[in-house]
């Protein structure tokens, strides 16, 4: 996992690195005002080293606990996009009122057994289990697989061919956005696929020992009705799980669609002093 810290998202941006206890380097990026109403979001590609084994949604709440109090940000608005939703609402079940609100664009959601073979596809739990027990192997594929499906220019032309069209207009009218797309794939894949795959082992073990009741702030899911990359199935069922969330639609958005409206999480963000 990765974090973006943002305050106004139109201002200056700065990464950086924590170190965290066990030696591994988290990677983040800093936007906006400091003095902003922070929000953390959450995101499956970055510069932070691969997870060591037994990595778990409870150690992704504490590295990020981490990294918070090294940046000296107090209460947050905790945000998850794409692979990074389990981890925000990990966030928000781990450090209880210190998250405001929490928030999942276009986001997966850490179901397991028959919940995951229903909502997300029927392989979902073979899936999973590959990933638990075939772990070194499939990181091989995977670096191999991603760099030849999208972390190239010839396979972003490929990943076009394969979008719904909502994502394939905003990529191709967006030269910006793809190029940063791309160069999110190839950092994430630099040292292989092993972070990859531990964000994968995060989804095939589920929360464990978090619980999704101990989230105290208000949860809100936000999905594209286009999306065929995480399907709006996914967000029903993600909500019926989460008790008292809210679900908020975007006709015939994408999986990609923050990229071409930033404000759609932007304006969920929790003022100061919820």
């Amino acid at each position: 996992m990765s974090a973006s810290v943002l305050g106004n998202c139109h201002m200056e941006m700065s990464d950086g690195i924590a170190r965290l206890p066990d030696g591994r380097r988290l990677g983040y990026a800093r936007y906006g005002d400091p003095d902003g109403r922070p929000l953390v979001v959450c995101h499956g590609d970055g510069k932070s080293d691969p997870a060591r084994v037994g990595y778990s949604f409870a150690g992704s709440a504490g590295d990020l606990e981490t990294l918070l109090e090294q940046l000296g940000v107090g209460d947050f608005t905790a945000a998850g996009v794409s692979a990074g939703g389990g981890f925000a609402l990990a966030a928000a079940a781990a450090m209880g009122e210190r998250v405001l609100k929490t928030v999942v664009v276009s986001g997966l959601f850490p179901f397991t057994g028959a919940a995951a073979r229903r909502e997300v596809a029927w392989y979902a739990p073979v899936a999973f289990w590959a990933v638990r027990h075939l772990t070194r192997p499939l990181g091989a594929l995977l670096s191999v697989a991603v760099r030849r499906s999208y972390a190239s220019e010839a396979g972003m032309e490929r990943l076009l061919r394969t979008l719904p069209e909502a994502d394939r207009a905003l990529l191709e009218g967006n030269p910006a956005l793809r190029a940063n797309l791309l160069e999110d794939a190839l950092e994430a894949t630099r040292q292989g696929a092993a972070g990859t795959v531990a964000d994968l082992l995060c989804y095939a073990i589920g929360l464990g020992d978090l619980q999704l009741a101990q989230i105290s702030g208000p949860v809100v899911f936000i999905h594209g009705t286009a999306d065929t990359i995480v399907k709006p199935n996914v967000a029903v069922a993600a909500q019926c799980m989460v008790p008292g969330s809210r679900l908020r639609w975007v006709e015939g958005g994408g999986h990609l669609m923050l990229g071409a409206d930033p404000e759609l999480l932007l304006d969920e963000v929790a003022p100061a002093g919820l």
